[in-house]
């Protein structure tokens, strides 16, 4: 179970963060539960709460350039660096199938996939981002095209849900990536 306040990219992760406040919490309760740094001398509520909003809007923005990443890896099927955009026991998570787990085993997948399949588009779009700390949770869909290649593409589209975790190097990586195909070849 998640702990601590929950910070999304849409209009309600500031009103999140401001609601606190406005329950009562002073900075001083908020920074000991990990939401807000302690209020330094003469600073107001509200330039703490902007401090914490915007820490938090700088990790949506990676998060979410950290996706289009992936999408951009998926159109240049360019799988060593999605294989690397994965924590090194990162999932990827396809329908009827095993977990792939591992750098190694996705690229590994990938490779044989590239190889015989051409991608014309590929866009992913996060409707919901969520930080906590060193892990992020987005919610969203993808649509592609994708076929054999030398032949038509057909299109591909549906709802995916990725788990990534910032590591120690600073760099936000999947630990979990799973798509739930709701047009197949469509």
């Amino acid at each position: 179970m998640r702990k601590g306040p929950v910070h999304h990219t849409r209009k309600s992760f500031a009103v999140v963060v401001v609601g606190s406040l406005a329950l009562g919490l002073g900075a001083s309760s908020i920074a000991a539960s990990g939401a807000a740094p302690a209020k330094p001398t003469g600073m107001s509520a509200t330039a703490v709460v902007t401090t914490k909003i915007s820490a938090v809007s700088h990790a949506v923005r990676d998060v979410e350039a950290a996706l289009q990443r992936y999408a951009h890896f998926t159109v240049t099927l360019e799988y060593d660096s999605t294989a690397a955009m994965f924590t090194a026991d990162g999932q990827m998570l396809e329908p009827q199938m095993a977990p792939i787990v591992g750098r190694q085993a996705i690229h590994d997948f990938l490779a044989p996939l590239a190889a015989k399949y051409a991608v014309g588009t590929a866009t992913m779009v996060a409707e919901d981002t969520q930080v906590f700390g060193s892990s992020a949770y987005q919610w969203g869909t993808y649509d592609q095209t994708s076929g054999l290649k030398g032949e038509k593409l057909a299109r591909y589209a549906g709802r995916f849900v990725a788990e990534w975790a910032r590591e120690a190097d600073g760099v936000w990586r999947l630990k979990r990536m799973m798509a739930q195909p709701t047009v197949v070849g469509g």
